[in-house]
């Protein structure tokens, strides 16, 4: 890689702050601040986002509060990248009590957002915030992109899933939206639920979370009412059907509420996202959460309307599709991997209609092991060349199963071949997608004892491409031509047969290297803080930061990253430490670059400004064109602080990445 002209150069800002104290000795400290706090009691925590049908122009917030009532007021602050905030009220979604006490959950549906634009946002409960977050609305129509697939989890999430989440977040920067096929938890209990919650921190709140509920979200938690706390998807699952006769209508009513923020399907970017619910929930449970009694039906009946209606449903949603994909999520396999799993129900309602409609993938999880296939009646007279659904059961957790026999097994007694399996190996996978093609990758990212094979972590297990042509005529073959995985390194596959090889030879040249350069919009303006805000033990003040514009116009570059701090406030009554200063940053828009962490100060429980903090970073993918950044200032300096006006001045550095 080219080393860049700029390694080491420091620009900076020298942003001078002007606080004007208006506080006297021995004032009455007046009522607490109406400014928001992230210590607040009530504090937004396990905020994430869940797609709506259409994510290219809105997006749903989901987060709780603990300890608080449901009438307190809750809203998400929706930062513009014309620096408009709006602010969008939120509604009570679900209330629980947890060992903390009373948890109340509150969801809003940002909309009227326009389609590949970055916008910053924060959830508010009451006088208490979450720090400044940022996403990116889908791009319209069918652009390309990168999502990531998990099936399960489930166990030992903090020691042995934080791994496995590290690593496939190194691996796939650019995923936009993450899929996982239920099981994320163990036991659907609080503790483990904040596990969950603490190792997809920093990814639930910047790109869209599609969950598949699967059978141990019920585990100790009849109604899965954790579900519907935790997550908030589309409103547009399964209904009664209008032809329902009258005997099934009352059963059929009860199955369809329960389906409700379970079952639904969302479309990015030319891809039809369906997520389905395959664990059979027992009629007794059904009625006991909606406080219904009917006749009790045969098991057999009961899970006939149950999967049947999602058969109907599933029909009605792809019929009425019309990107270029589809993919189909749900937890228990329609051909199960593992010694002694089947799942009959599935494959008889829900394969018919996949098969109907020519999905393309169709991912699962529940068996702890992995593997890929497809149904015979897909195979062409191709050599290694499919034309049909591409059938994946991964698993993404550290338990492990043992295979089914290679020959007698829920494939091949189904009409169904298996190409890949593995068993005691631990994948994730990543997505490529574009308007011709969808290239699948998975990786080891946890191994076993029994591992089935001797790859490393990070290594490539399976891999495999569809793409379809000119007369829409679709060809799944072995293999990709580019890794998916941009962050482990590049890689080409060699021609296979079929392939036209086209070679164009570069002359040697001069290129000019391009450049990365820093402007900041008013640069030697005066950045006030504004007027005080007496919050009783303190005076507190904001401002935002001038736009900072990162411009990156290198031909090859690893990415770059801006850092700031600041220096003590000094004045006419002494010296503020720059510690009182804190910063929220943000992203306001150009390339995908990824805000810093917020950085409270000190009578807000952090450190201050008084070292060197990230402002933001972009890889090697986001890193190209102009990205426009600022950050939030706040200043929280003690009540009993000299009167007089103090400055002092804030800097920021732009240093390119290796």
């Amino acid at each position: 890689m080219r080393t860049s002209a700029l390694r080491r150069r420091h620009l900076w800002l020298t942003g001078v702050v002007t606080a004007g104290l208006l506080a006297t000795a021995g004032a009455t400290p007046a009522v607490a601040s109406t400014s928001a706090s992230s210590t607040a009691a009530g504090a937004p925590e396990r905020v994430i986002l869940n797609p709506t049908a259409d994510p290219s122009t809105s997006q749903t917030v989901t987060w709780r509060s603990v300890g608080v009532a449901s009438d307190l007021p809750a809203s998400v602050e929706l930062r513009h990248p014309d620096g408009r905030v709006e602010t969008v009220r939120a509604a009570v979604t679900k209330e629980m009590t947890v060992p903390a006490g009373p948890a109340v959950t509150f969801a809003a549906e940002l909309t009227g957002l326009t389609p590949g634009t970055t916008y910053a946002y924060r959830a508010v409960s009451g006088d208490a915030a979450d720090a400044w977050n940022s996403f990116t609305t889908a791009k319209d129509g069918d652009q390309p992109f990168t999502f990531t697939w998990y099936a399960d989890g489930q166990n030992d999430l903090t020691e042995k899933w934080t791994p496995i989440v590290e690593l496939t977040s190194r691996a796939f920067p650019n995923s936009e939206l993450t899929l996982q096929a239920g099981d994320l938890i163990d036991l659907s209990v609080e503790n483990e639920w904040e596990e969950w919650f603490t190792v997809t921190d920093g990814e639930r709140q910047t790109e869209n979370w599609l969950p598949a509920i699967g059978n141990h979200e019920y585990s100790r938690d009849a109604a899965a009412d954790f579900w519907d706390a935790n997550f908030t998807v589309p409103d547009n699952g399964p209904r009664v059907p209008a032809d329902a006769s009258a005997t099934e209508r009352p059963y059929l009513e009860i199955i369809t509420e329960h389906l409700r923020n379970q079952v639904y399907f969302s479309d990015y970017q030319g891809v039809r996202f369906i997520q389905l619910n395959s664990h059979t929930v027992s009629q007794n449970a059904v009625q006991n959460e909606q406080g219904v009694t009917l006749p009790a039906l045969s098991t057999a009946d009961w899970r006939t309307l149950f999967y049947g209606v999602q058969a109907q449903w599933l029909d009605q949603v792809l019929a009425e599709e019309t990107g270029n994909w589809t993919v189909v999520t749900f937890h228990h396999p329609a051909f199960s991997v593992s010694s002694g799993r089947n799942n009959p129900e599935v494959r008889e309602n829900w394969v018919p209609v996949i098969t109907k409609h020519d999905v393309d993938l169709v991912l699962a999880g529940h068996d702890h092991t992995y593997g890929r296939g497809f149904l015979n009646e897909n195979r062409t007279d191709e050599q290694g060349v499919t034309d049909g659904p591409v059938f994946v059961v991964s698993n993404s957790g550290p338990k492990y199963y043992n295979l089914a026999p290679v020959n007698d097994n829920v494939w091949t007694n189904n009409g169904a071949t298996q190409l890949v399996r593995h068993a005691f190996t631990s994948m994730a996978s990543g997505i490529r997608v574009t308007p011709d093609s969808i290239s699948y990758e998975a990786l080891v990212v946890q191994k076993g004892s029994g591992a089935t094979t001797g790859l490393e972590l990070g290594e490539t297990v399976d891999s495999f491409t569809i793409s379809r042509g000119e007369d829409g005529a679709k060809r799944v073959t072995e293999g990709i031509e580019r890794r998916v995985a941009t962050g482990l390194g590049e890689s080409t596959a060699d021609p296979v047969e079929g392939d036209i090889v086209v070679e164009a030879v570069v002359p040697e040249r001069d290129i000019e290297p391009g450049a990365l350069t820093l402007t900041i919009g008013g640069e030697g303006e005066v950045v006030s803080l504004g007027e005080a805000a007496n919050g009783g033990d303190r005076w507190s003040f904001g401002a935002a930061l001038p736009k900072l514009s990162v411009t990156d116009t290198r031909y090859e570059a690893a990415g770059w990253s801006v850092t700031g701090g600041a220096g003590d406030l000094s004045g006419t009554g002494g010296v503020l430490t720059s510690g009182y200063l804190g910063w929220n940053p943000l992203v306001l828009g150009g390339a995908t670059a990824e805000s810093g962490p917020a950085v409270p100060g000190l009578l807000n429980g952090g450190t201050g400004l008084a070292g060197s903090h990230r402002l933001a970073a972009a890889d090697d993918h986001s890193r190209f064109g102009t990205t426009e950044l600022s950050a939030d200032l706040e200043l929280d300096v003690p009540a009993a602080t000299a009167q007089g006006s103090y400055r002092g001045a804030v800097h920021v550095s732009l240093f390119p990445v290796d």
